[in-house]
């Protein structure tokens, strides 16, 4: 039987897959040159599925060697389905099961997480902390606002993403906000150092921020902006403590909403630089309004939820 070209033995191949072939090119592939031995052991590989049982359902009668191969082809398809589908829910299954997520939310009170590395986080109110169960990755997702205490791990970096942007430590106090569908993620670190950066690789920017300092990335802008300047009544809410130093009253009232969670107006825009200076601890709104109005000779009122400040200046 003469030798067959390695082209011309691919296309006896295919004949032969789609049962097309006689008995003497079937031959003539059994016996073709070693040098062409991956289209043989293809060759043998098709002959040995002929040995495979036909499937069980029922199938259209056809006449002589072809309707063997049509059964064959048929039987040998199920089979290799059905060991992929065993590899593939064996596999995805087992990844599945591996993984698990642990949730913690929070809605009117805040809530403190003791991580199993010794780190402690402190969830603000209407609030999410995802992590794995186990947390041998020191990673965590962070929806709202909370003060993380991190045990300090030379080898293991402690992770946090909020939003669009990702906080990597290796063992330092800091506040993170985020609101889902905010633009803007805001940190501040009380101790230690922090790298901040965004998940937007044109930025390729990761800042370092150190104790005493603040940082905001504004996704919008796609900026990340650094500021030397610490403000404590971003974790009023955890400290129970309102600072301000010759604050104006703009800015005291809106650190006193996201403490007290109530809105404040000005009936006349004048008074709103007035400036005052004071400490509050754990302290009511009733307490707060009223130094307001013993210092800063204003009034105020209540109209449906909302304070409404009153005065003629400063």
């Amino acid at each position: 039987m003469k030798n067959i070209n390695k082209t011309d033995q691919k296309e006896l191949l295919e004949k032969f897959y789609n049962g097309e072939t006689s008995l003497d090119e079937e031959k003539l592939l059994e016996t073709g040159d070693d040098q062409l031995h991956p289209e043989k052991d293809l060759f043998r590989f098709f002959e040995s599925e002929r040995k495979v049982a036909p499937p069980s359902f029922p199938l259209e009668k056809l006449e002589g060697r072809h309707s063997f191969l049509f059964a064959a082809k048929i039987a040998a398809s199920l089979a290799l389905l059905v060991l992929f589908s065993y590899v593939f829910f064996n596999y995805f299954s087992k990844d599945a099961e591996a993984v698990r997520w642990v949730e913690v939310k929070t809605e009117t009170d805040q809530k403190i997480i003791r991580l199993s590395d010794g780190s402690i986080v402190t969830l603000n109110k209407n609030g999410s902390l995802k992590y794995q169960e186990g947390f041998a990755d020191r990673l965590v997702y962070l929806e709202g606002e909370a003060f993380f205490d991190v045990k300090r791990d030379e080898a293991s970096p402690f992770k946090v993403f909020t939003g669009k942007a990702t906080t990597e430590v290796l063992g330092t106090s800091f506040y993170l906000r985020w609101l889902p569908g905010s633009a803007k993620v805001e940190l501040e670190v009380s101790e230690g150092k922090v790298a901040f950066s965004s998940h937007d690789r044109n930025l390729n920017e990761r800042v370092f921020v150190v104790a005493g300092e603040r940082a905001v990335y504004d996704e919008q802008s796609n900026t990340i902006r650094r500021f030397e300047l610490f403000d404590p009544n971003l974790i009023a809410w955890k400290t129970k403590q309102l600072q301000f130093e010759d604050a104006p009253l703009k800015k005291l009232l809106e650190d006193a909403e996201g403490y007290f969670g109530v809105e404040f107006a000005f009936e006349e825009a004048v008074i709103s630089n007035c400036r005052f200076s004071g400490t509050f601890d754990d302290p009511t709104l009733e307490q707060l309004l009223d130094a307001l109005k013993y210092v800063l000779n204003i009034s105020y009122e209540m109209q449906n939820g909302k304070v409404i400040l009153k005065g003629s200046g400063c």
